[in-house]
């Protein structure tokens, strides 16, 4: 209820960003990259570098993931999917951590969820 949501400035027209920061804290953000890798798509996926310049301390991190932008399937959020009878999870729970001052990679057609930050010393 109390979250100010700001758009970031990212250096690539295919990323887009959002940051949610918390009585005046960065809490999380969310990175999609647009650019589309389809069934027709050739050669090594690209991505995309996204880094934070000096800024300190670590962040969990979770993909929204699919193979490409036009299946039909096999979409996982965090490396779970609900793709079952009853909508319910499964796959095991995976999260990564970011050092924020090495920052992390995001392929097309992905969205990555930034949040639990630990002692981060500035804010975007």
């Amino acid at each position: 209820g109390s979250a100010q949501i700001v758009e970031l400035s990212v250096n690539n027209t295919n990323v887009t960003a959002y940051a949610a920061f918390e009585g005046g804290k960065l809490a999380r953000a969310v990175f999609v990259n647009l650019g589309a890798w389809l069934q027709s798509s050739t050669g090594t996926r690209p991505s995309v570098h996204i880094g934070f310049g000096t800024m300190a301390g670590s962040a969990t991190l979770r993909r929204l993931a699919i193979q490409h932008a036009d299946d039909t399937a096999n979409l996982t959020w965090a490396g779970q999917s609900f793709e079952t009878a009853d909508v319910s999870p499964a796959g095991s729970v995976v999260t990564e951590t970011v050092v924020l001052s090495q920052g992390f990679d995001i392929h097309s057609t992905e969205a990555v969820l930034l949040g639990t930050y630990a002692e981060a010393q500035r804010k975007m």
